[in-house]
C-alpha cells in the first residue's frame, strides 16, 4: 500500500497521498499520532474491493509528507485547507465524499466536516469526538485521561520521549500492534517526533485543558457538524473515555450513530480489522443507500 502514493503539493507543501483511483464513491482515510495512512491498509483494502475508491494521505509532518519549519503550520484550519485543496485537485464531487478518521485526524475531521460540510456525505470520527462534548466532560474524573498531552507539552519532551532507546514512548504506545515499527520511523526520522509534537503545540491542547478544567472556555469550543456522523469508541481505549464519543451526538446536526468496540484498545482499525471493517462498511452501504432513496424521490 505504502508505495502506490505520490507527493501532492497543497498550499506549498508536499502531502504523500495513495489514491486507489476508479469511479466509486470516495473514502478519505485521516491517520492520527503517531501513525501515518499506513494503519488504515485493512480498511483501505476491504473499501476498494467494495467498489469505493479510497484515498489515504500522510498528514502533514508524517511518514512521507512534509514537515514544516512553522508549529503555527499544524493548525487544524490551515491543514482543513489543505484537505479541501486535495479534494478539488482530484477533482472529488462535492456532496460525495465519505470522511473516516481516528485520533487527531478525528479532531481534525471534525474540523473539516464543520468548515468545508458541502464536500461529505458522511464522517466517521474513531476514538476522538466532537471538540465540546471533549472537553465539555474534563472534570477531576476524566483530565486524568489527558497526562501524555502535558507531557509532550513539556520542554523536555523530546529527550523524554527518546531516552533509552524510546522507552517511555514505547511504554505509551504499548497495546500498538505497529509500535516497533512507529518506534523504529521516528529514530530514523528525529524531525517527525517535533512535527507531532508540533500538532498539539499549534492547536494549544494542554491551554485548552487546562481552562476546561478551570471553568475558563467558551461557552462552545467547535462548530455543529451537518454532516451525518458515525461515532465508534472502543472498550479498551488508554487514551479516551466513553462519554466524550457517546454524547458527541449532540453536537450533530444530521443522523447520528454511535458504536462501541468490545475488547479492543485505541487502534482498534488494527486490533480488530474485521470488526471495524464490516461496521465502516455497513454505515458506507447505509449511508448510500439513503442517498439512494433521496435521488428516487
Amino acid at each position: 500500500m505504502d508505495q502506490q502514493g505520490e507527493p501532492v503539493s497543497l498550499n506549498g507543501l508536499d502531502y504523500f497521498v495513495r489514491d486507489s483511483g476508479g469511479e466509486g464513491e470516495p473514502v478519505v482515510f485521516l491517520h492520527g499520532a503517531p501513525d501515518h495512512g499506513v494503519m488504515w491498509r485493512h480498511q483501505y483494502r476491504a473499501v476498494v474491493e467494495a467498489g469505493y475508491r479510497a484515498i489515504c494521505p500522510d498528514l502533514l509532518g508524517y511518514g512521507r509528507s512534509a514537515r514544516s519549519g512553522d508549529a503555527e503550520r499544524y493548525r487544524f484550519d490551515l491543514m482543513a485547507a489543505d484537505l479541501s485543496a486535495l479534494f478539488r485537485r482530484l477533482e472529488l464531487e462535492p456532496g460525495a465524499v465519505h470522511l473516516v478518521a481516528h485520533d487527531f485526524g478525528a479532531t481534525l475531521g471534525w474540523n473539516l466536516a464543520s468548515a468545508e460540510p458541502h464536500w461529505f456525505a458522511s464522517y466517521c470520527a474513531m476514538s476522538v469526538g466532537h471538540a465540546d462534548a471533549f472537553f465539555g466532560q474534563l472534570d477531576l474524573e476524566h483530565v486524568r485521561w489527558t497526562w501524555n498531552l502535558f507531557l509532550n507539552h513539556h520542554p523536555q519532551a523530546i529527550e523524554m520521549i527518546t531516552a533509552n532507546d524510546g522507552a517511555l514512548f514505547k511504554t505509551v504506545i504499548a497495546d500498538h500492534p505497529d509500535a516497533d515499527d512507529v518506534w523504529a520511523g521516528f529514530r530514523a526520522d528525529p524531525d517527525g517526533l517535533e512535527a507531532m509534537l508540533d500538532w498539539e503545540r499549534a492547536n494549544h491542547v494542554p491551554e485548552l485543558i487546562a481552562s476546561a478544567y478551570a471553568g475558563g472556555l467558551p461557552e462552545r469550543v467547535a462548530p455543529n457538524v451537518p454532516v451525518p456522523t458515525l461515532g465508534v469508541w472502543s472498550e479498551r481505549d488508554s487514551f479516551l473515555w466513553e462519554g466524550q464519543m457517546s454524547e458527541s451526538g449532540e453536537f450533530v446536526d444530521a443522523d447520528w450513530r454511535y458504536e462501541r468496540i468490545e475488547s479492543a484498545g485505541h487502534w482498534f482499525m488494527l486490533d480488530r480489522p474485521e470488526q471495524t471493517n464490516e461496521l465502516l462498511l455497513s454505515w458506507l452501504e447505509t449511508d448510500r443507500a439513503k442517498a439512494l432513496t433521496g435521488a428516487a424521490g
